[in-house]
């Protein structure tokens, strides 16, 4: 017997952005509760921007993977949480990232 999981658990699917393809999913509901709670208090909400606020739950819940994405000098970057979280701080990449989450909730009500 193994150590088995679902990675398919969640509704998710690629997305295409600027050349490059991103895995992204709908947050399970743990996640989701703990990211629609993180105001209730001060010290929650500096948790939670210290833990690198929407960007960091967005690169550990939402982007999981991605293909075609290269570094300044042209070399493939895998994806890591790290990463996933320097790609979105560009605003406008967030922003469509954001955008088709929206699109996948929709899609799987």
């Amino acid at each position: 017997m193994s150590f088995t999981i679902d990675l398919q658990a969640r509704p998710s699917r690629w997305v295409e952005y600027d050349g490059a393809q991103f895995l992204i999913a709908i947050p399970g509901a743990e996640a989701a509760s703990v990211f629609v709670e993180r105001n209730n208090d001060d010290l929650k909400q500096q948790a939670y921007l210290a833990a690198g606020g929407d960007r960091g739950f967005f690169a550990s819940n939402v982007l999981l993977n991605w293909k075609g994405v290269t570094d300044s000098s042209g070399e493939q970057v895998p994806y890591s949480q790290e990463a996933g979280w320097i790609a979105l701080t560009k605003i406008d990449f967030m922003e469509f990232i954001q955008e088709e989450l929206a699109k996948l909730m929709n899609e799987a009500s």
